[in-house]
């Protein structure tokens, strides 16, 4: 899935998947054998191709991207919406900041932690779908900001119950 990829360049389409034929292979006496066709998942798959090329802002939205990784752990597109693909998401630019929709995902920072500047880019970029080149101040000034909380561990309050249970 091309999840630094802006979605304006991109084309979504829905194809229906064929099911497989069987064939026909010669076995070492030359008889005829029909080799059974492997099983086809019922879903639909998503064809993604570029309709536009890349260009100075699309560079800037995929180091966004990467940028909002690195702060929380999650890209844009990140999360779940119950029903729907990650490419349908994509084409109905269904990002974190679609608060009801889209459940955010546990293993991420809260946005809480982002300093407000970069925050405000990152919602004008993926939220608004706005295409820009972002102020170089914004980044600089990013060593000032305190880290407002400490990232949450995956499976750590697991780890700390099995570390206090006594064995027999």
């Amino acid at each position: 899935m091309p999840r630094f990829t802006a979605p304006e360049i991109l084309s979504v389409t829905k194809i229906k998947k064929r099911a497989a034929r069987s064939r026909r292979k010669k076995d070492c006496y030359g008889d005829y054998i029909d080799e059974k066709p492997a099983p086809v998942p019922a879903k639909d798959e998503w064809q993604i191709t570029l309709k536009a090329p890349h260009s100075e802002l699309t560079d800037w939205y995929s180091f966004l991207v990467i940028a909002m990784r690195l702060m929380v752990w999650t890209d844009p597109f990140g999360g779940v919406v119950k029903k729907m693909e990650q490419a349908e998401r994509i084409q109905k630019g269904l990002t974190v900041f679609h608060a009801p929709e889209v459940t955010y995902p546990d293993v991420a920072r809260s946005l809480s932690t982002v300093p407000r500047p970069l925050l405000q880019l990152f919602f004008n970029a993926f939220h608004l779908g706005k295409r820009f080149v972002p102020d170089r101040a914004v980044f600089e000034n990013l060593e000032d900001w305190p880290v407002v909380s400490k990232p949450k561990r995956v499976g750590q309050k697991n780890k700390l119950k099995r570390k206090n249970q006594k064995w027999k």
